[in-house]
């Protein structure tokens, strides 16, 4: 199922389910009264892809598999080859003291949060060109939102 604005006039856009099958029937349902109104305007996917919550045992696993050897999650704990981590929701890039970073990262001036770091994570090199961090991402939706789930919690 996926979910689309679509504008009918004179009335004002609605968010609309539809289901495409092999056939080349279209079928739209809204909980609005307009139903069964044909579009005229504005056919525009809303796709949404960006955090969702994920597994916080399996995002533990991964940050103990590719995330554990640099970055540290509790506060006290201090830098390694990476940043700590504890902190990290709402800290603006390149602000941990005690860490040199490269200027790309400082200069990068974006606020982490579940969206940032799911894009980051993605490819660090091509959300932050310069960046020293050699990790090469995680490319499945569903690692990132495991990862991203377990960081929330535990570098608080």
């Amino acid at each position: 199922m996926v979910k689309a604005l679509i504008s009918f006039l004179p009335c004002f856009p609605d968010v609309f389910s539809f289901h495409i099958s092999r056939s080349p029937s279209l079928s739209i349902h809204t909980s609005s009264s307009l139903s069964p109104l044909k579009p005229h305007l504005i056919f525009l996917p809303l796709i949404t892809m960006g955090f969702e919550q994920g597994d916080h045992k399996k995002g533990a696993n991964l940050f103990k598999t590719r995330c554990a050897q640099c970055h540290t999650l509790k506060e006290g704990e201090g830098n390694k080859i990476g940043p700590m981590l504890h902190g990290l929701f709402g800290r603006k890039t390149g602000q941990v003291d005690g860490y040199s970073y490269t200027d790309a990262n400082k200069q990068k001036g974006i606020t982490w949060d579940e969206n940032t770091l799911f894009e980051y994570l993605e490819n660090p090199k091509k959300y932050i060109p310069g960046t020293k961090m050699a990790f090469g991402g995680l490319k499945k939706n569903k690692d990132r939102n495991d990862l991203i789930t377990f960081l929330k919690e535990e570098t608080k």
